[in-house]
């Protein structure tokens, strides 16, 4: 089966909870649509057990892409072990920003925690995030992001990270037409689009963020079934 999931923000128990839910194993493939971490309880439990899931597959969401340039400045000590060509020259306000605003903060108390080995795995496994999928499931193409992108055609001289920071938008609900596929997102919560904490499916898009971190839930899609899950 084919899952697709967004928006997880360190809800490591709702997680755990959906995987279980849906019997997910080595035959199933999840794709994780951006902000794992940051604002929930427990982002590096999330991340540690994405990353040993060869079937887990992850996109880059606007926390990730947050993360991976703060840690990276604020733990001087990686720098001697790895080399992220960042191309953002004021990244104290990001760094501010992360720690006190998108709540980052307890994302960085907890990698600090983390053995150095360690430290430089889970930065490496954030560098390696997608920015966006096109996969097919049954006869129809899904075009899998975390936002809006104004294409889904990718420069493959780029990493997703710079493509990320030139390409990656707020989703446009009221104007999203891709003709190419059905968009599946997160981002954005749906009880600011629908008014409820749950999956929106139409003929044109799939959004999948269900405010875990508000309060809401955590949702689970599987594109095969076309059947949602909630934790």
């Amino acid at each position: 089966m084919i899952y697709v999931i967004s928006d997880i923000h360190g809800c490591y128990a709702q997680y755990c909870a959906l995987l279980e839910k849906v019997h997910f194993n080595n035959q199933d493939t999840l794709y994780v649509l951006g902000d794992t971490i940051d604002r929930g309880p427990n982002s590096m439990a999330v991340l540690q057990d994405m990353c040993q899931r060869q079937n887990v597959i992850p996109l880059i969401g606007d926390h990730e892409y947050m993360a991976l340039q703060a840690l990276y400045h604020l733990c001087p000590w990686v720098k001697k072990e790895v080399n992220y060509p960042f191309w953002r020259e004021n990244i104290q306000s990001g760094i501010t920003c992360w720690l006190n605003l998108d709540g980052g903060k307890s994302t960085y108390d907890a990698f600090l925690k983390l053995p150095r080995s360690q430290q430089i795995g889970i930065l490496n496994y954030l560098w390696s995030f997608q920015l966006a999928k096109r996969i097919r499931v049954n006869g129809e193409t899904f075009l899998l992001s975390h936002g809006w992108l104004s294409s889904f055609a990718q420069d493959p001289s780029k990493h997703p990270y710079q493509l990320f920071e030139e390409r990656f938008q707020s989703p446009d609900f009221e104007t999203l037409h891709y003709p190419e596929g059905i968009l599946v997102v997160g981002h954005q919560p749906t009880r600011f689009l629908s008014g409820l904490d749950e999956i929106i499916v139409t003929d044109q898009l799939i959004a999948l963020d269900c405010g875990a971190y508000l309060g809401g839930k955590l949702g689970l899609y599987c594109l095969d079934t076309k059947t949602a899950y909630y934790a």
